[in-house]
């Protein structure tokens, strides 16, 4: 009969892992890692607040006196389409945007030449304006922080973006 001896190095392990921790030891350690966390996650929360102080959401402001009052739908359009091309024609024209959600947004329906579309006036500064949904934002030059683009509902297309010049 052959008998199996115990590895002794198993033992050893066994014996390590139900002894008695250093609890001095453990607790010196444990609190720069529990300070770090601590600082880690105020720092995160901190960067989170500031971020959403910073970005608000971006506001859509019908103005009054249109020819026509753009749908549900059709707003909706609007506002899921207009920042890809916006951004796409800053490119081309070598132009540099905000950051998108600095930006206020006015728009109106108008009728042009016997079509249908949407005027979209935006700016990044909404703070001391006039009442904004009587009448638009007028800007001369400020640079990407002012544009306004035409949409036609008909077509689903944005055209006549105009982005300001600098003073």
């Amino acid at each position: 009969m052959t008998r199996v001896m115990p590895d002794k190095s198993l033992e050893r392990t066994r014996a390590e892992l139900t002894a008695k921790p250093d609890r001095q030891h453990e607790r010196r350690s444990a609190q720069p890692l529990n300070a770090r966390r601590i600082l880690i996650a105020f720092l995160t929360s901190a960067a989170l607040s500031t971020a959403s102080l910073a970005a608000p959401p971006a506001a859509w402001i019908q103005v009054q006196g249109g020819a026509w009052n753009p749908d549900a739908q059709i707003t909706a359009d609007v506002q899921r389409g207009i920042q890809s091309y916006v951004e796409a024609q800053a490119i081309s024209q070598g132009r540099k945007l905000r950051l998108w959600a600095e930006y206020s947004f006015q728009y109106q329906g108008r009728i042009e030449k016997g079509v249908p579309h949407i005027y979209v006036n935006a700016f990044c500064n909404a703070a001391g304006a006039e009442d904004l949904h009587s009448r638009f934002r007028v800007v001369l030059d400020g640079g990407t922080c002012f544009f306004n683009v035409a949409y036609d509902p008909k077509t689903r297309r944005f055209t006549e973006l105009r982005i300001n010049g600098e003073a």
